[in-house]
């Protein structure tokens, strides 16, 4: 029963994680229709949220291990990677250190997941590999310091405008 409560427990969490980031995102989005630059503290709003929601999706996927449901909890951090490193606001929100690091999080945690599924034959080996590409990734956001290593929009000498928040 304990398990099943957490569980509808997480759901109800993912739903206001979801709900938050959502609202956050309209809020960046109309604060760049009439700004260059969406204020510091709409930034901070939208990186917590976004945080918050990857943080949920990783104790679901977390749960879903536990009960050796390995293909669920694959999905639940696919979803969080891509939360974290895809679209106009995860690049923006990129430059975040709260978010860069949920980001290396979600790479490992998704690579670890992959490691774990592998058995034998040639969906291991591509599995292997996608692992070793993800930890390579989260090894390079590292060290660059931005979610776009090598070559993409952001430069290493943004600033983290986060670094005070919430």
């Amino acid at each position: 029963a304990a398990p099943q409560r957490a569980d509808e427990l997480c759901q109800v969490a993912l739903h206001i994680a979801e709900k938050e980031h959502r609202r956050a995102a309209d809020t960046y989005a109309r604060a760049q229709k009439t700004r260059a630059v969406a204020p510091p503290r709409v930034m901070n709003a939208a990186s917590y949220a976004t945080v918050d929601l990857a943080q949920t999706l990783a104790v679901l996927a977390t749960i879903r291990q536990e009960q050796g449901a390995w293909a669920e909890a694959e999905k639940y951090l696919r979803r969080r990677l891509a939360l974290l490193a895809e679209g106009d606001l995860a690049a923006v929100l990129g430059t975040f250190a709260p978010v860069r690091a949920e980001l290396t999080g979600a790479l490992r945690g998704l690579a670890a997941c992959l490691q774990s599924r592998c058995e034998s034959g040639e969906e291991a080996t591509q599995r292997k590999e996608e692992a070793e590409q993800l930890l390579k990734r989260a090894e390079d956001i590292e060290s660059s310091g931005s979610t776009r290593a090598k070559g993409g929009a952001m430069d290493d000498g943004e600033t983290d405008t986060n670094s005070n928040a919430k």
